[in-house]
């Protein structure tokens, strides 16, 4: 690993990318590193994690998108909130398929994002808490140091 490009570069790399997508009224939406959400964090919101590996080689990352549901619970299955169709859609268009996202890492390296087998998965209403709608996408992540 080349001394200018960090695990810290890709955690600051990796929430800038989760922390440019917005709200259909074009708020954006927080970004946290998994277990790091402030507990009076508004809905929506991202967190994420990291799968540390070594550098030059291929890992992911997972990031589940919360929002909370506004009106009358829909049954299991039915649909999801505007907010994550909205946010989905964004990332469809951010990591194209074939194609992916490229994102700088500190001064010498990248990341190359790309979809996977389960790139977006929706669960329309959390097991513990019935308001929330959960999306949960799952990106493999190329990292290289130049």
């Amino acid at each position: 690993m080349s001394e200018r490009a960090n695990f810290n570069d890709l955690e600051i790399a990796l929430r800038q990318f989760w922390g440019q997508f917005t709200t259909a009224q074009g708020q954006l939406i927080p970004a946290f590193l998994e277990g790091y959400a402030p507990t009076q964090a508004t809905f929506p919101y991202i967190t994420f994690t990291v799968q540390r590996n070594s550098w030059n080689s291929e890992t992911i990352t997972i990031a589940n998108i919360w929002t909370e549901f506004g009106g009358i619970i829909p049954p299991t299955g039915v649909g999801i909130t505007g907010t994550l169709n909205h946010i989905t859609t964004q990332l469809e268009v951010k990591v194209q398929e074939g194609i992916g996202s490229r994102i700088e890492v500190g001064e010498s390296g990248f990341l190359w994002l790309k979809r996977n087998g389960s790139f977006i998965q929706l669960f329309p209403r959390d097991p513990d808490n019935q308001r929330l709608v959960r999306g949960v996408v799952t990106l493999t992540v190329h990292s290289l140091v130049v």
